[in-house]
């Protein structure tokens, strides 16, 4: 379909006034076309983040898509994991889904414990709630599932919030 007037002057607007070169526009549309995702908004919102970031090659712009398919990629395992159905996930989501599994290397197994956890104990999804678990069975070593038994006070039955951990740190955030 042909450009809305808002569409273009938002182009326009990110070439003259934010000097944006027309081949990382282009990346830009490319990439927002191969996720599903044209809306207008996302796009400036994408180029101005870029231009914060201080991308202006099409290695930088390459190097910037490859990050934030990773994130989406990371997002997935979580969303599976958790059984999320979040069409447009939170950037926040997408950071901490990012870090869990491409830097943590958490698998499916250990995300859907915490996910289990955090219902356990809340009766609901708390998003920092997991995120605390997740980061105190890193600080732990955590690398398989049972690795998460292993940390668990002895004697004390496999219910919420028995880890020798910090587990106060769990109600500190809210």
């Amino acid at each position: 379909r042909a450009l809305r007037q808002n569409e273009a002057s938002t182009l326009v607007w990110l070439y003259d006034e934010n000097g944006m070169e027309l081949s990382l526009l282009l990346m830009l549309l490319e990439y927002a076309a191969s996720i599903g995702n044209l809306r207008i908004s996302f796009i400036e919102k994408t180029a101005v983040n870029w231009i914060n970031k201080g991308i202006t090659s099409v290695v930088d712009a390459e190097r910037e898509i490859v990050n934030m398919n990773m994130r989406r990629s990371a997002y997935g395992v979580v969303a599976s994991a958790m059984n999320l159905h979040l069409p447009r996930p939170s950037e926040e989501l997408l950071k901490w889904s990012h870090t869990w599994v491409n830097d943590w290397g958490f698998d499916k197994e250990i995300l859907r414990k915490a996910y289990d956890e955090c219902i356990n104990n809340t009766s609901e999804f708390n998003l920092k709630y997991i995120k605390k678990v997740l980061e105190n069975w890193h600080k732990d070593g955590v690398k398989t599932a049972t690795d998460i038994e292993n940390i668990k006070k002895p004697g004390e039955a496999r219910s919420a919030g028995a880890y020798t951990k910090s587990t106060d740190l769990f109600m500190d955030e809210e």
